[in-house]
């Protein structure tokens, strides 16, 4: 598999900045009443400024794909929305790492990715992980949805080998019953309160065919450790999740998208009314999100 180089200089290592920097603000108290004025010019000139700064980026990224297969990188500002920094080479660095990770992880049920026809990144984002799953397109096809329109576009008309859709925050996706044999979802329940989830899990067991595989990932025991204090943890053990607002995300992120804690016990349950559950991988993807491994029965 191809390694990837970071050209660019002033690079960070590849890892969940975004999330990282998020766990910081959770314990932090948010301001009274809505987003400010103040605060919506200010992200208003964010992505402004980010827009003009990508042009300059643009010339180093060149540099960094030189050396790898990939015809097209996601600009800075989609690439951030995912990763937490512009980084180029921790973008493409954590998507070969989770691709890794997904094989690993279907190597404790005798799988490969391989194996499936029909496979779908639920929150694909701007590509960051089906960038590495390009080589498949010959036997197995690709599909990648996302809420973010400007990212789903971005994919579609950069990554030919997958097929994209922009969906609603609340299901239905826009495929049958049964459309799948493998769904992947990186980064996706960390973020949703206990009523999307339950409704998403749902909708993806209706188009996921029976005996098809789920892989999702939860930010578990080791991240409510690691991020939360002890009151804070104490909910966590007490109902098993726990939905938190981001200081980080406000004004950029809508207010369904925020941070997500799992129990262990709360997940192995509640995924069960949905799934069969075949394994629980602590810190399995990057090794900073757990992965749940689960089969749609019958």
């Amino acid at each position: 598999m191809t390694r990837v180089k970071e050209t660019r200089p002033g690079s960070g290592k590849p890892h969940h900045n975004a999330e990282r920097a998020d766990a910081m603000a959770v314990n932090a108290d948010p301001p009274m009443g809505g987003t400010l004025p103040l605060e919506q010019l200010a992200m208003g000139g964010y992505r402004m400024a980010t827009r003009i700064f990508s042009w300059y980026i643009s010339v180093w990224d060149q540099l960094a794909i030189s050396g790898t297969p990939f015809p097209a990188v996601p600009p800075i500002y989609l690439r951030h929305r995912v990763h937490g920094d512009g980084s180029l080479g921790g973008f493409l660095q954590v998507g070969q790492r989770s691709r890794q990770d997904l094989e690993a992880a279907l190597g404790r049920i005798g799988r490969r990715m391989s194996d499936f026809s029909d496979v779908m990144d639920f929150g694909c984002g701007c590509g960051r992980t089906l960038l590495w799953l390009s080589e498949l397109a010959g036997t197995t096809r690709l599909y990648g949805t996302d809420t973010d329109a400007e990212a789903a576009e971005w994919c579609r008309r950069n990554l030919p080998f997958a097929t994209f859709t922009n969906n609603r925050p609340m299901p239905p996706l826009d495929y049958p019953e049964g459309s799948f044999d493998l769904v992947y979802a990186i980064s996706v329940l960390t973020h949703l309160d206990e009523e999307y989830q339950c409704r998403w899990l749902e909708e993806l067991r209706r188009v996921t065919r029976p005996g098809g595989v789920l892989l999702l990932t939860v930010h578990g025991p080791d991240r409510v450790r690691g991020d939360l204090g002890p009151e804070l943890q104490a909910q966590v053990h007490e109902k098993g999740i726990l939905f938190v607002p981001s200081l980080l995300h406000r004004g950029i992120f809508p207010e369904w998208y925020q941070l997500t804690y799992h129990s262990r016990e709360y997940v192995e349950k509640t995924f069960a009314r949905y799934f069969r559950v075949l394994d629980y991988i602590p810190l399995g993807l990057n090794a900073y999100q757990d992965i749940v491994v689960l089969e749609r029965t019958p």
